[in-house]
C-alpha cells in the first residue's frame, strides 16, 4: 500500500469518526431517494469579516469533507448542485442544505461541499 492509499484509508478515522472525532452525520438521499446518514467533518460558519470593509457580516455557510469511497459503499449518487441534505446542529436544530459548490480531491478520494440553506415555501 503506497501512501496515497494509506492516507485514504485513515479517513475512515479522521473524517468518519464520531466516537472520538469530529464526525458528524449528514442525511444524503441514496439511490433509493431514502435518506442515508454519512459521516463527514463539517464547518457551520454564522460571521465574516467584510475584506473591503473590514466590518463584520452575520451570514451562515456549511460546508463538509466526506470520503468518496463511504459514498460508493452506500450507493449515494455523486453529489450535484440539486443535491439536498439534511443536517442536525450540535444545538440540535435540524435544515435543509443544498450544494452550491462541489470541489472534488479525486487523488486523495475525498469531496469538499459547500452549502446553502433551502428556502421554503
Amino acid at each position: 500500500m503506497n501512501l496515497i492509499e494509506q492516507a485514504e484509508s485513515d479517513l475512515s478515522f479522521t473524517l468518519e469518526d464520531s466516537v472520538n472525532g469530529f464526525g458528524v452525520a449528514l442525511q444524503f438521499q441514496n439511490n433509493l431517494k431514502a435518506y442515508v446518514p454519512v459521516v463527514c467533518q463539517t464547518t457551520d460558519i454564522g460571521f465574516f469579516q467584510d475584506m473591503n470593509t473590514g466590518e463584520g457580516v452575520l451570514a451562515r455557510t456549511v460546508e463538509c469533507v466526506f470520503r468518496l469511497s463511504t459514498m460508493i459503499t452506500l450507493s449515494i449518487p455523486y453529489p450535484t448542485k440539486s443535491t439536498i441534505v439534511k443536517y442536525v446542529t450540535t444545538a440540535g436544530v435540524e435544515s435543509d442544505l443544498k450544494v452550491q459548490g462541489i470541489m472534488p480531491d479525486r487523488k486523495l478520494g475525498v469531496v469538499k461541499l459547500v452549502f446553502e440553506a433551502v428556502k421554503n415555501g
